[in-house]
């Protein structure tokens, strides 16, 4: 038994291969206070259609962040829509 158990370890695969590897592991980092660029395309964004979610996601700041460079951008903040369930 112990040589089939033996023979059948040998016949798995390197599991190191399933390890991410650091390239793989790299995320863009959260940008630590937002530019005029960012800002300029968080309006931009934002009046196109993008949500406030998806913003935050896209930039990696909090939604209240996204929240507050709109309103300090003199921008309409849209009404939530009702979910019906």
């Amino acid at each position: 038994m112990a040589e089939t158990l033996g023979a059948l370890w040998r016949k798995l695969p390197n599991l190191e291969s399933f390890l991410p590897t650091k390239e793989q592991q790299q995320v863009p980092r959260a940008i630590q206070r937002p530019t005029e660029k960012h800002i300029s395309d968080i309006v931009a964004e934002y009046r196109e259609g993008a949500t406030i979610r998806q913003l935050a996601v896209k930039y990696r700041i909090d939604r209240v962040t996204v929240s507050k460079i709109l309103k300090q951008n003199g921008v309409k903040m849209r009404e939530p829509y009702e979910r019906t369930s």
